[in-house]
């Protein structure tokens, strides 16, 4: 196991960790999955199902170099076949760091780096609209 792994288990901790079909497929109907993760040993029906929501939501999609039992060990749980992160930053932090290692990500890292940087200034103009509005009148 290597680092942008290990990442995984920083995002479950986190929260931020959709695991399994059902979660991952809610994840992404719902628009909150940022990218859908699949072991390299997944059955066919999970590899379909992950490309089906990638393709129908516009999710980008990556199969890693580790074992269901490998993603499971990291996750807590027993088998891991597919996840997805459903923060943008975190999801652009391991693609960051799985580029790093293995390289070959270079687009999806970019595509992420540019949709993060957009969601921040997006928050960044909404978190300001809340303080404008909603000013209460002080009792004199």
């Amino acid at each position: 196991m290597n680092n942008s792994t290990r990442f995984l288990g920083i995002v479950k901790k986190s929260g931020r960790l959709a695991i399994g079909e059902e979660t991952v497929t809610t994840a992404a109907m719902t628009k909150k999955a940022r990218l859908i993760i699949t072991a390299s040993d997944a059955g066919d029906y999970v590899m379909r199902r992950a490309e089906y929501l990638s393709e129908e939501k516009d999710i980008p999609r990556i199969t890693l170099n580790a074992a269901k039992a490998d993603l499971g060990e990291i996750t807590g749980r027993g088998n891991v076949a597919i996840a997805a992160i459903t923060d943008m930053g975190m999801a652009a932090a391991f693609v960051e760091k799985l580029n790093g290692e293995s390289g070959g990500y270079d687009e999806l890292e970019e595509q992420l780096r540019l949709k993060a940087e957009r969601f921040a200034r997006r928050k960044k103009m909404k978190d300001g609209q809340k303080s404008k509005t909603g000013k209460r009148r002080q009792n004199i």
